[in-house]
């Protein structure tokens, strides 16, 4: 839940760019599909992934 409460007082890049930096846990998802965000930018996200079967 500690992403949840950080909701509230980041931005939506501010909130991406912490998970990529560590300081907030990835989005459970991300874990499911192997895809990790890499970079955020005005109006923009890169993810990677590895696709598979």
């Amino acid at each position: 839940m500690i992403g949840a409460r950080a909701m509230h007082d980041l931005s939506g890049r501010e909130y991406l760019q912490a998970m990529i930096d560590g300081r907030l846990p990835p989005a459970p998802i991300g874990g499911l599909m192997a895809m990790t965000a890499v970079s955020v930018g005005e109006g923009t996200v890169e993810f990677r992934c590895q696709p598979d079967g």
